[in-house]
Protein backbone atom coordinates (compact mmCIF):
# COMPACT_ATOMS: atom_id res chain seq x y z
CA UNK A 1 0.00 0.00 0.00
CA UNK A 2 2.62 2.39 0.38
CA UNK A 3 4.11 1.89 -2.87
CA UNK A 4 0.89 2.70 -4.62
CA UNK A 5 0.28 5.98 -2.34
CA UNK A 6 3.48 6.89 -3.27
CA UNK A 7 3.00 6.24 -7.29
CA UNK A 8 -0.43 8.65 -6.51
CA UNK A 9 1.28 11.30 -4.75
CA UNK A 10 3.85 11.72 -7.69
CA UNK A 11 1.15 11.10 -10.28
CA UNK A 12 -1.13 13.88 -8.72
CA UNK A 13 1.92 16.28 -9.50
CA UNK A 14 2.54 16.12 -13.16
CA UNK A 15 -0.09 15.92 -15.28
CA UNK A 16 1.86 14.97 -18.52
CA UNK A 17 3.44 12.20 -16.66
CA UNK A 18 -0.38 10.77 -15.69
CA UNK A 19 -0.47 10.57 -19.91
CA UNK A 20 2.48 8.90 -20.14
CA UNK A 21 1.73 6.34 -17.26
CA UNK A 22 -1.18 5.39 -18.49
CA UNK A 23 0.31 4.51 -22.42
CA UNK A 24 2.73 2.50 -20.25
CA UNK A 25 -0.71 0.32 -18.74
CA UNK A 26 -2.40 0.08 -22.39
CA UNK A 27 1.15 -1.34 -23.90
CA UNK A 28 1.48 -3.83 -20.46
CA UNK A 29 -2.34 -4.60 -21.62
CA UNK A 30 -1.69 -5.10 -25.12
CA UNK A 31 0.86 -7.31 -24.54
CA UNK A 32 -1.08 -9.92 -22.01
CA UNK A 33 -3.39 -10.10 -24.70
CA UNK A 34 -4.30 -13.89 -25.95
CA UNK A 35 -7.17 -13.49 -28.56
CA UNK A 36 -6.85 -11.67 -31.82
CA UNK A 37 -10.11 -9.95 -30.47
CA UNK A 38 -8.05 -8.73 -27.31
CA UNK A 39 -4.82 -7.85 -29.06
CA UNK A 40 -7.25 -5.64 -31.70
CA UNK A 41 -9.18 -4.20 -28.62
CA UNK A 42 -5.69 -3.22 -27.07
CA UNK A 43 -4.55 -2.06 -29.77
CA UNK A 44 -7.35 0.62 -30.72
CA UNK A 45 -6.80 1.97 -27.16
CA UNK A 46 -3.71 2.13 -27.41
CA UNK A 47 -3.76 4.51 -30.31
CA UNK A 48 -6.47 5.87 -29.11
CA UNK A 49 -4.38 7.30 -25.93
CA UNK A 50 -1.59 8.15 -27.67
CA UNK A 51 -3.22 10.37 -30.65
CA UNK A 52 -5.39 11.99 -27.44
CA UNK A 53 -2.27 12.60 -25.81
CA UNK A 54 -0.51 14.99 -28.77
CA UNK A 55 3.00 13.75 -27.20
CA UNK A 56 5.78 13.17 -29.87
CA UNK A 57 7.49 10.69 -28.27
CA UNK A 58 4.15 8.58 -27.39
CA UNK A 59 3.65 9.18 -31.33
CA UNK A 60 7.30 7.70 -32.08
CA UNK A 61 6.76 4.48 -29.90
CA UNK A 62 3.16 4.09 -31.77
CA UNK A 63 5.14 4.30 -34.55
CA UNK A 64 7.59 1.54 -33.54
CA UNK A 65 4.90 -0.70 -32.32
CA UNK A 66 3.03 -0.04 -36.03
CA UNK A 67 6.11 -1.64 -37.85
CA UNK A 68 6.25 -4.51 -35.56
CA UNK A 69 2.52 -4.94 -35.22
CA UNK A 70 1.90 -8.16 -36.98
CA UNK A 71 5.32 -9.34 -35.10
CA UNK A 72 3.89 -8.16 -31.59
CA UNK A 73 0.45 -9.84 -32.00
CA UNK A 74 2.19 -13.53 -32.93
CA UNK A 75 4.33 -12.93 -29.93
CA UNK A 76 1.28 -12.70 -27.28
CA UNK A 77 -0.83 -14.99 -29.45
CA UNK A 78 1.68 -17.64 -29.33
CA UNK A 79 2.74 -16.57 -25.64
CA UNK A 80 -1.20 -17.42 -24.98
CA UNK A 81 -1.04 -20.80 -26.52
CA UNK A 82 1.90 -22.00 -24.24
CA UNK A 83 -0.07 -20.82 -21.11
CA UNK A 84 -1.59 -24.17 -19.17
CA UNK A 85 -5.25 -24.60 -19.08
Amino acid sequence: MKQTGRLKEILESDTELVVVYAIKEHVRDLLKSNTPEAFAAGWEKLSASVKASGLDEAKSLLRTFTAWKKELETYCLTLAGQCPK
